[in-house]
């Protein structure tokens, strides 16, 4: 093998320097004039960072040189979901403009590492469960710890193949993002469709609470007392905000001491009620439970449970849910406010035909995104077997 082939096992601290964000504290919170934005684990998604919901605390002159962040820094979720722990994407904001809190752990590259290729290696290691396997899991949260991240061994290669691994899936890159601007396409033309039917319903439809139609949660359980095949936990982070669609579920295994449930039954409508994910809404296909975080409802036999989930996602909903869940200084819908939400219900035969044309254009994005998760997965195949020399 040759020397350009060949790598190395490097830990993580000694390619690059590792450093936690500052933590949040009520005097840091102070407007005292030295207010700055900072990022969080809620801006830092896969391989993305979201600038439109940021917040503000101060930073002294030397926790601005410590904390701002540089073009080409990788911020990673230091706390997560144990299957999210460890997501990271690329700074690409101006020198300085943003800082970054604590539950996030920043990356910057040393001379022998190109940031967008330790991205993919760490994009990697969320894939296979190297994260996972490091973190540290408390109640429902992971923590990754920078002290353990540092001591993970990294796949160092010479500069020039770096830049070839880069290339590869720089084009793969390209056909995933085709593949989502479709889906993105798709899901707006489906979202409108469903606006349109809201704005223009037959106004002899009655309007309805949704108190009336479905039955809201009174009270949590202890999900131990539950046969052990019910032990399943669906969290926000286990939905797919856009689609309606559960991604992922823990088993009474995995769930460790998450606390806090609600019972869930196949046919269940479930509601993530504290933002940013608070458009999160799927009907469950399973018996289990829910977390803390999330309402189940039953529905009535004169509302679909796919009919109800869709006014759910719709923009409606969306903007009395912001007006709302914010008044008491928590971001969070409350049982009383979702139960007074009204919205018109058309006959059942009505509803089906409705749902009929959504789903058709529901399918079609599910195959685009079908083909994306697979343009995914060649993505992370092909990061280990460059690195390797295997794939050229």
């Amino acid at each position: 093998m040759s020397t350009e082939q060949e790598f190395r096992w490097v830990p993580v601290g000694e390619i690059g320097d590792v450093r936690m964000g500052k933590q949040l504290s009520p005097a840091s919170s102070r407007d005292d004039g030295s207010h700055a934005p900072y990022l969080r684990v809620a801006n830092v998604l896969d391989g993305w960072i979201d600038y439109s919901d940021v917040k503000f605390m101060s930073f002294n002159a030397l926790e601005r040189k410590r904390y701002g962040l540089e073009p080409g820094d990788i911020l990673l979720n230091e706390g997560q979901s144990l299957e999210l722990v460890g997501r990271s994407a690329i700074y690409d904001g101006r020198p300085g403009e943003y800082y970054f809190q604590n539950t996030l752990i920043r990356f910057r590259a040393g001379v022998h590492v190109i940031p967008e290729y330790a991205q993919a290696i760490f994009t990697q290691w969320l894939r296979d469960g190297t994260f996972a396997q490091v973190a540290k899991k408390t109640t429902s949260i992971a923590h990754l710890g920078g002290d353990r991240f540092a001591k993970i061994p990294f796949p160092l290669i010479s500069i020039s193949r770096q830049r070839r691994v880069i290339g590869v899936l720089g084009a793969v890159n390209e056909k995933r993002r085709s593949s989502e601007a479709k889906i993105g396409k798709l899901h707006s033309v489906r979202s409108a469709l469903w606006d349109k039917f809201e704005s223009a319903g037959d106004v002899s439809w009655p309007l309805r609470k949704l108190t009336e139609l479905a039955r809201l949660p009174s009270g949590q359980v202890d999900p131990t007392r539950l046969p052990y095949a019910s032990q399943q936990l669906l969290a926000p982070d286990h939905v797919e905000s856009s689609t309606g669609r559960i991604i992922a579920r823990l088993s009474a295994a995995e769930q460790g001491a998450i606390s806090g449930k609600y019972v869930v039954r196949p046919g269940d409508v479930i509601l993530s009620k504290i933002r940013p994910a608070l458009r999160k809404v799927v009907v469950s296909d399973f018996e289990g439970t829910c977390s803390a975080d999330m309402y189940p409802l039953r529905s009535s036999p004169e509302v679909l449970p796919e009919y109800l989930c869709a006014a759910l996602l719709g923009s409606k909903f969306s903007q009395f849910a912001d007006r709302v869940s914010g008044r008491t200084g928590i971001p969070k819908l409350n049982r009383e406010d979702l139960g007074e939400y009204s919205l018109r219900v058309p006959p059942i035969g009505d509803q089906k035909v409705i749902m009929s044309a959504l789903e058709s254009l529901a399918e079609t994005e599910q195959f685009e995104r079908l083909g994306r998760e697979k343009i995914t997965s060649l993505q992370y195949t092909l990061v280990g077997d460059l690195i390797a020399g295997k794939a050229r």
